[in-house]
């Protein structure tokens, strides 16, 4: 297998020359990595998981404007699990891409860094507040900072936390970091990685303030899984993966992250809790796609209800994407759709 810091590398270039969606890989069935001593048929009970019933909220998306395919203009939408249906909110001239940055659900509000392409391979990056209802941009800033992997919002602190990183020569500048939305800069630096660590997945226990980014450190073939506390930027632990984890997301009413992985006894891409203390693997008997290779886009919990989405792309990224919605409680698909564009990126925010 190839270093993890070249393929890292390769996918910061394609998320920011290309503009592709990022946190998106293509994976092939036959190539991917197994640890089978620590694939489970089940896992322990973390918590109790809440019972099945319908969604209340919106599942918050971005993508190109499928109105405009050759100027660059960044759509957010929403989707409804009551009726099944993308609701368009608004667009954003001159944005070639935009990705989710947290969201402060009891204001109403999101986060949202944008990028605009002025020339070809150069780019601004802005940081945005962003009405929830309307799509209002409320506030924006100009972003010069490392590029924000995945971050959340920490209401007691006002801020935005989440994993940074940048290229300096050779070396990865990747840290655990606070950056004020009002402002566009990093306010404190809780953890400094080594050199040859980077990430391109992150997810969040938000009600636990860990968070918990998967590791590529270079030459060791392995995926790890850390856990830091973002409040106080104590690492808590690193935990090799018993898979190479193709997009996990933390499900808070199970206290497990929801990965898609390759079923081998169903012959099918399907999802997996992965124990976030273990790092083993268990599989939710949950078929999602009949394929040999599959690239996975941004991926999203509902923990209130035990609902899953996510975008999946077979075979290659030009083909058409599938939005799935999958009641985890039950073990079903109960929704899948094309989508007209691929997703930059999404977020779950619940009623309030």
């Amino acid at each position: 297998m190839a270093s993890h810091f070249v393929f890292f590398l390769a996918m910061l270039l394609w998320q920011t020359a290309a503009l592709q969606p990022r946190r998106t890989k293509i994976v092939h069935a036959d190539k991917l990595r197994v640890d089978s001593t620590r694939f489970s048929e089940t896992l322990p009970i973390r918590r109790p998981s809440p019972l099945s019933k319908a969604p209340s909220g919106q599942l918050l998306m971005l993508s190109p404007d499928a109105n405009t395919p050759i100027h660059p203009r960044l759509a957010l939408s929403s989707y409804s699990p009551a009726t099944g249906k993308v609701h368009p909110i608004a667009t954003y001239e001159t944005y070639a891409a935009g990705y989710f940055m947290g969201a402060d659900v009891a204001s109403k509000r999101v986060f949202i860094q944008l990028v605009r392409e002025d020339e070809p391979n150069s780019f601004t990056f802005h940081l945005a507040t962003v009405d929830i209802g309307s799509g209002k941009i409320m506030a924006l800033v100009n972003y010069t900072e490392p590029i924000i992997y995945a971050s959340t919002w920490d209401a007691q602190d006002n801020t935005l936390v989440g994993f940074l990183g940048e290229f300096v020569g050779s070396a990865t500048n990747f840290t655990l970091a606070r950056v004020n939305p009002e402002t566009g800069n990093v306010d404190d630096i809780l953890y400094q990685f080594n050199s040859s660590y980077s990430t391109i997945f992150s997810t969040f226990d938000t009600a636990n303030t860990i968070g918990f980014p998967v590791l590529f450190i270079e030459g060791s073939g392995v995926e790890y899984l850390g856990a830091f506390d973002y409040r106080t930027g104590q690492r808590l632990r690193q935990t090799a993966l018993a898979r190479a984890p193709l997009h996990p997301a933390f499900n808070a009413g199970s206290g497990y992250l929801v990965d898609v992985n390759y079923d081998f006894v169903n012959n099918a891409f399907g999802l997996f809790n992965v124990d976030p203390e273990t790092g083993a693997y268990a599989s939710l008997n949950i078929t999602l796609l009949s394929a040999s290779s599959i690239s996975v886009g941004p991926c999203a919990v509902d923990p209130a209800t035990q609902t899953w989405f996510g975008e999946l792309l077979p075979q290659t990224l030009t083909a058409n994407a599938t939005f799935v919605q999958v009641d985890l409680a039950k073990g079903v698909v109960t929704r899948s759709l094309d989508l007209p564009q691929q997703l930059y990126d999404s977020v779950w925010v619940p009623d309030v």
